[in-house]
């Protein structure tokens, strides 16, 4: 039997309930929308010209869905920074939230201080330890995520906390708009995706599984436009730490501009690497051709190349449909390559250098 649909095998593997963490995204939304709705804000939060998040790694990826689907929406723009200072131009009209799952990421710790010392309405979103006693030593709004639709606990499967609890927040604020229509709307979507895509579909009717067995043994890029940015760094993040794989991501049209001439060398590229678009319909004219032609040229180089499309009655709805297909193929991709895919031990060892003085 192959191992994808041998759940004995599968639960052996995965120690730590990744797959449950998949599973529970519908419930990770539902749980951290209600939550983060009940943070309260001064009325000068309202007021913010300008909104930076702050953080990294699985911990950035809400953001950067949020940034790529109401691109059009935000009242005012948004700023992601992944690093240990602020822009020079942040200030007392600007919205800082500290996005740290663990609560213990030094590049956010390291923001946190420059934004209370310049005055920045500051807000986050965190589990606790370090950032969460920062935040409430500073008596400032914010939410604590109770994680109990994460039972990995591992920040890169806290999507539906990260992607919610910001939205909530920022909703909260009045810098974005998003109904409880829409929002029911898409988690009865995402409720549905197991059906599609989980553990009980045989391989022969499970795109997901198909996706993963023809990633294996590959470096892999993911490309996307428009409201489906953020999804190509988020599948790339997610098969980089659970399935151990090379992985990164580029953005429709850019990619067309540099990166089809990358592809010829090394010659290896013909057999190991891969690319994956995410396309849709929602999409400027242009972008969805430009996905096609990009997949046509590939071809030529002899490049392999596959297109996910996306499927969903709004931009948001899509975007988190294509990041829950995304979680079950990085897993599936893990299982094929029979690891636990929840330890991160090279990202940990490289912590411990870093926490020497």
């Amino acid at each position: 039997m192959n191992i994808l649909d041998d759940m004995k095998k599968m639960r052996y593997l995965d120690r730590q309930n990744v797959l449950g963490s998949i599973n529970a995204l519908p419930d990770q939304v539902t749980h951290a929308w209600r939550e983060s709705r009940r943070v309260r804000f001064p009325s000068k939060y309202s007021r913010a010209k300008k909104i930076i998040v702050v953080g990294m790694g699985g911990s950035m990826i809400g953001a950067h869905l949020i940034e790529s689907v109401f691109a059009s929406d935000l009242k005012v723009p948004l700023v992601r920074v992944g690093d240990y200072r602020l822009p020079i131009w942040a200030g007392r009209d600007t919205l800082v939230v500290l996005s740290s799952y663990s609560g213990a990421t030094e590049e956010v710790l390291a923001v946190a201080k420059e934004a209370f010392k310049r005055g920045c309405l500051v807000t986050g979103l965190t589990v606790g330890t370090s950032l969460g006693r920062t935040l409430h030593s500073h008596r400032v709004p914010y939410y604590k995520i109770i994680p109990s639709y994460n039972p990995s606990n591992q920040p890169r499967m806290a999507t539906g906390y990260m992607v919610a609890g910001l939205l909530g927040l920022l909703s909260r604020c009045s810098l974005v708009h998003i109904s409880e229509y829409d929002m029911r709307k898409v988690v009865e979507l995402l409720a549905h995706s197991h059906r599609t895509w989980g553990v009980d579909v045989p391989m022969k009717r499970n795109q997901a599984k198909q996706l993963a067995k023809k990633l294996l043994g590959r470096m892999i890029f993911f490309a996307a436009a428009e409201h489906l940015v953020g999804n190509a760094h988020i599948a790339a993040n997610q098969v980089n730490e659970n399935a151990k794989t090379f992985s990164a991501y580029f953005p429709i049209p850019e990619l067309n501009h540099h990166l089809l001439e990358a592809l010829r060398f090394p010659r290896t590229n013909r057999r190991e690497l891969i690319g994956v678009f995410f396309n849709s319909q929602q999409y400027h004219q242009r972008n969805q051709r430009r996905i096609t032609a990009t997949k046509r040229i590939l071809a030529r180089q002899r490049i392999n190349s596959i297109i996910i499309r996306a499927s969903g009655p709004t931009r948001f709805a899509e975007a988190l449909r294509i990041a829950h297909f995304g979680a079950y193929a990085g897993f599936y991709l893990a299982m094929l390559y029979r690891i636990n895919p929840a330890p991160i031990i090279w990202v940990d060892a490289f912590k411990k250098i870093m926490a020497k003085r």
